[in-house]
């Protein structure tokens, strides 16, 4: 595993695999807004446990388990890609108007599995994480719409899969 990681190739998603593990159908999610590809972990909750006699405390436990979160953007904003992020019904072209992205009342909750892959060929996999995706759709000039993507880690239901790996190139 090279030791340093900068840079990135894509990132794909996919259904998971039917027995809980990571997926092996994955596509590209669209071209990525340039520095918006952030892995990050929010610390988890713990539990301080304290004394009269001492300002600090005696034990403190871990009661919830840090989150592990890739952030990116993507200006891929065709109907292709609405669908995918938020549900919804495409309708085809017609000889009055182009194709159509039309909401659905209730957005569906996404799970699936990820792959980004950096520049030197190390892969970060997150066999089943939630998606969600936000709009932030400009009618500026001077930017694109774009959709801003929040992947998170879930805890995968194969026995003995991990939540994250990440994977070195072959030399």
């Amino acid at each position: 595993m090279s030791k340093y990681k900068i840079g990135l190739t894509n990132i794909k998603l996919g259904n998971i695999a039917v027995d809980g593990g990571m997926g092996t159908s994955l596509t590209n999610v669209g071209n990525t807004v340039e520095g918006s590809a952030t892995l990050t972990t929010e610390e988890g909750q713990k539990t301080d446990f304290k004394i009269e006699e001492s300002d600090s405390p005696i034990m403190s436990i871990n009661t919830e388990a840090d989150t592990i979160s890739l952030s990116w953007s993507s200006y891929d904003c065709d109907a292709t890609q609405l669908q995918r992020m938020f549900g919804g019904t495409i309708v085809p072209a017609t000889t009055a108007q182009g194709e159509t992205w039309q909401a659905p009342d209730v957005i569906p909750e996404i799970e699936q599995s990820l792959e980004g892959i950096w520049k030197n060929g190390d892969r970060l996999q997150m066999p089943r994480a939630k998606i969600k995706a936000t709009l932030a759709m400009s009618f500026n000039r001077g930017s694109l719409s774009q959709m801003n993507i929040t992947a998170t880690v879930l805890q995968p239901t194969k026995v003995g899969e991990p939540r994250m790996s990440v994977i070195a190139a072959l030399s």
